[in-house]
């Protein structure tokens, strides 16, 4: 998808048209509230540790900013910073750790 939008940045950069490409972590929103879990009945709570999470609102904020500032990309948090160099020199390693956060979910 970052490819796909950085193409699209470099065809409309005549346009006037910016691109920010937004990369958010988990964010607290209530349909974290409403999960179902593996037997299809409500959870009632989330899974998250919302305390280490980040609000719907401070994330509107920094999209936002990112946006007024033209800003190409923004990853909203060290994890997913770290992600992205990462994959880059060792991409295995990223895509066992995301294959493991989606085999804890279930």
């Amino acid at each position: 998808m970052v490819g796909f939008f950085d193409s699209l940045r470099i065809e409309l950069k005549s346009t006037g048209i910016d691109i920010t490409v937004i990369c958010p972590d988990f964010v607290i929103r209530e349909t974290h509230r409403r999960a179902i879990g593996s037997d299809g009945e409500a959870l009632g709570e989330t899974p998250m540790q919302e305390d280490k999470i980040m609000t719907a609102s401070e994330c509107a904020d920094l999209c936002l900013k990112a946006i007024s500032k033209r800003q190409r990309l923004l990853i909203t948090s060290l994890r997913g910073r770290l992600g992205r160099w990462f994959k880059l020199i060792m991409p295995q390693l990223i895509d066992n750790i995301a294959e493991r956060a989606i085999n804890n979910r279930h």
